[in-house]
C-alpha cells in the first residue's frame, strides 16, 4: 500500500492540482512504509507531506522515531523545515538563525512568540552574527532590549517596509525619549533617516513626533527655533546635536541665539566675529536688534581693551555701557566726547570712575 498511496499522491498533486488529496495519500504512505520499519522512505513521504500545510499533530510519533532511527537521512535545513511547521521551536538553535542558508525560514515568524524568546537570550555576540542573517529580527530583538540606535540602524538598511520605517520611528521616538540619550547617537541617527530620504525624512515619520522634531531640526533649525516645539527641542536635544543640526543644514551659527542666549554663547560671538570680520562693532548692533541688551554689553566687556576712540564713541552712542568704559575711555582721551552723547553716559561714567 506505502507505493500505491505514493503513485497515487503524485497523481493528485500532477494531474488534478488536488494538493488536499495529495497530502492524505502521502499520509497514509508514509504511515504504511513506517509500519514496515522503512523508516527512510517514511521520512520521504513525511517531506513531501510537510510541503502541503498544516500539519497534522498525529504524524509527530512516526517523523520522530523515523528520525531517531535515522539521523543522517534528511539535511539540516529539512529538519528545520520540519520543526517550523510542526512549531517545535525546542529543536531550533541560534545556530540555525545564524545560517544564511536557513534564515528565510525564519521570515515568516517574524512575530512568533518563541522565536522572540529565543532572539532575547542570545548573547551579544549571538546576534552581532543574527544581524547579517536575519537583520529584522535581530532589530525588533535590540528594540526590545532598549539597544534603539543598533535597532534603527538595521531597519533602516537599503529599502525597508512601511512596517520597518514605522518600527524605526518607534525606536527613534524611545531613543529621544531615554533620560540621558547620546548625543553621538541622536546624530548618528538623524543622519541615517536622511541618507534614507534625504529633505523628505520628515515625511516619513509622524507629524507630531519626537523623530520628526529630530528630522526637522537637521533640516531646518532656524524654523524649529521659531516654531512651538522651539523651547522642547532645547529641552529634548543637547547643544552637541542642536549644534550638529547647525552644522548639517549649514545654517549660521549666530541663529543659536534663537535656541538659548546664554547656552550658545561662545559659539554665536564666534560667528559673529566670522560674519563681521572681526568689526565688533557689527556684532554689538546685531544683539541689540535681538533685544538681547546684556550680551551686547558682555561682548562690549570682553573686548573693552582693544576698542578704539571711535568704537567706544560708536558703543556710547548705542546705549551699550560695558564695565570698564569710563576707564578705557579715560585712557584713550575720549571720554568727554563720549559723555556728551547723553546723561545717562555721565552718570554710568561717574559710577564707574568712582566703583574704582
Amino acid at each position: 500500500m506505502g507505493y500505491f498511496d505514493w503513485a497515487q499522491g503524485r497523481n493528485f498533486e500532477e494531474e488534478s492540482r488536488d494538493t488536499e488529496n495529495a497530502r492524505e495519500a502521502f499520509r497514509r504512505s508514509a504511515q504504511s512504509f513506517f509500519e514496515k520499519a522503512d523508516y527512510e522512505h517514511t521520512l520521504d513521504l513525511l517531506s513531501m507531506v510537510m510541503e502541503y500545510p498544516p500539519w497534522n499533530s498525529e504524524d509527530d510519533p512516526i517523523y520522530d522515531i523515523s528520525l531517531k532511527e535515522c539521523p543522517s537521512r534528511l539535511p539540516r535545513d529539512k529538519t528545520i523545515r520540519f520543526a517550523l511547521a510542526r512549531n517545535k521551536w525546542n529543536e531550533i538553535t541560534l545556530d540555525d538563525l545564524k545560517d544564511m542558508n536557513s534564515a528565510p525560514y525564519f521570515l515568516p515568524f517574524r512575530e512568533n512568540a518563541e522565536l522572540a524568546t529565543l532572539l532575547k537570550n542570545a548573547s551579544e555576540q549571538d546576534l552581532l552574527e543574527i544581524e547579517y542573517s536575519l537583520p529584522l529580527l535581530a532589530a525588533d530583538c535590540y528594540h526590545q532590549k532598549g539597544n534603539y540606535l543598533s535597532a534603527i540602524k538595521l531597519y533602516l538598511q537599503s529599502d525597508p517596509s512601511e512596517q520597518d520605517v514605522a518600527l524605526a520611528e518607534l525606536s527613534t521616538n524611545s531613543l529621544i525619549g531615554m533620560s540621558e540619550p547620546s548625543s553621538t547617537s541622536l546624530d548618528e541617527i538623524a543622519h541615517l533617516w536622511i541618507r534614507l530620504n534625504g529633505k523628505k525624512a520628515t515625511e516619513l515619520v509622524s507629524k507630531n513626533s519626537d523623530a520628526r522634531l529630530l528630522l526637522r531640526l537637521y533640516e531646518d533649525p532656524v524654523a524649529v527655533a521659531k516654531s512651538m516645539r522651539g523651547a522642547e527641542a532645547t529641552r529634548k536635544f543637547s547643544p552637541d546635536v542642536i549644534v550638529s543640526a547647525f552644522e548639517h543644514s549649514k545654517t549660521n551659527k549666530e541663529e543659536l541665539h534663537g535656541f538659548g542666549r546664554d547656552q550658545f554663547q561662545a559659539d554665536i560671538d564666534q560667528a559673529l566675529r566670522n560674519k563681521y570680520k572681526g568689526n565688533l562693532i557689527e556684532a554689538v548692533q546685531w544683539y541689540l536688534h535681538r533685544d538681547d541688551r546684556a550680551h551686547a554689553e558682555q561682548l562690549a566687556t570682553t573686548n573693552i581693551s582693544n576698542w578704539s576712540k571711535e568704537d567706544l564713541i560708536a558703543i556710547v552712542r548705542r546705549k551699550v555701557y560695558p564695565d570698564g568704559l569710563a576707564e578705557a575711555a579715560d585712557e584713550k582721551d575720549t571720554l568727554v566726547s563720549a559723555c556728551s552723547y547723553s546723561a545717562c553716559s555721565v552718570l554710568v561714567f561717574w559710577s564707574q570712575l568712582n566703583s574704582e
